[in-house]
């Protein structure tokens, strides 16, 4: 006679355990960087440099991309450069540093925003060289700028230079931050210049969004702008338990001032990164004059929906 299974044994009924295999998240914010100096020697100058830049992870779609200005060597006789990004596609895009006359090099961080995400919003925005209303050039111009999406609360609005033409110098920052939209104010101390040909890289996240702290720093908080040198640095604080692990951080100039005479020269990043704190760095070399030079950064926790490529912190 055959057994009787008990209905608690019967393997008919059995259930596999959760399986370790699950699919990975979408993925979130991508970071990175490029510098033409990656592609050719700061010798031999040219007008562009392109290179073609791949995400560490694949979006469904196309994203948004924010690209932001860390570091220059130009000419002072044409002391422009611009970064932008090209061919964006769901796997990769090109990456390209561009001056109306060949320069030494151009160095960029870049940003990627999900094509999904509805928390991010991001954009441009260009200095004409006349204000609003006026015909001649000006040392102050400001730009209002409309949220596609209105927020819940003032969100934190971030601010980078991904285009210059440096007169002598050139400071972007925030006014009049609202739900509905915020003003860009772009700027030179100089009586004798104008703000010049300029675009401003900006995102814009909710306030109260857990694991991400953004701001400012400048040279300003060391010593006056008389008081001009080479290397500056500084430290900034993390507020208290924001950060569980060491964050992710994207730095860019947001204000330079470097004279008139001598080549523009400049190149800022971060080090010493913890859950704490990190230390800035805006340097330059031979005989640039740095009188004054700012960041903006924006630091976040690594997570599923945060990750970097490319980027050495």
């Amino acid at each position: 006679m055959a057994d009787i299974i008990p209905e608690d044994d019967n393997p008919l009924d059995w259930t596999p355990p959760p399986s370790d295999d699950l699919p990975p998240p979408p993925p979130g914010l991508q970071i990175g960087a490029f510098s033409s100096l990656e592609v050719r020697v700061w010798c031999h100058q040219s007008k562009e440099v392109s290179l073609k830049i791949s995400y560490e992870r694949p979006y469904p779609g196309p994203p948004g991309l924010v690209l932001a200005l860390t570091g220059l060597d130009l000419e002072f006789s044409s002391p422009h450069l611009a970064v932008s990004a090209s061919d964006i596609c769901s796997s990769s895009f090109t990456a390209n540093v561009r001056s109306r006359q060949p320069y030494h090099s151009g160095s960029l961080s870049w940003l990627a925003i999900p094509p999904e995400d509805k928390d991010f919003q991001y954009g441009t925005v260009r200095a004409e060289t006349k204000s609003v209303g006026e015909d001649r050039p000006s040392r102050t111009v400001i730009r209002p700028v409309q949220f596609q999406r209105n927020f819940s609360s003032p969100p934190k609005v971030i601010l980078w230079l991904s285009e210059v033409e440096l007169g002598q110098c050139i400071r972007i920052s925030t006014q009049r931050i609202h739900t509905y939209g915020f003003s860009v104010r772009l700027e030179t101390k100089d009586p004798a210049k104008t703000v010049n040909d300029a675009m401003v890289s900006w995102v814009a996240y909710p306030a109260d969004m857990p694991g991400i702290f953004s701001g400012t720093a400048s040279t300003e908080a060391q010593r006056p702008t008389t008081s001009p040198q080479l290397y500056n640095t500084g430290y900034i604080r993390f507020p208290e338990g924001v950060f569980k692990k060491t964050p992710r951080v994207m730095v860019a100039l947001n204000y330079l001032d470097c004279g008139s005479k001598p080549n523009p020269r400049i190149r800022v990043q971060c080090s010493n990164v913890s859950i704490f704190g990190m230390t800035w760095e805006a340097n330059a070399w031979c005989d640039t004059i740095v009188s004054g030079a700012g960041i903006s950064y924006l630091a976040f926790g690594e997570s599923g929906r945060f990750l970097s490529k490319g980027v050495d912190v």
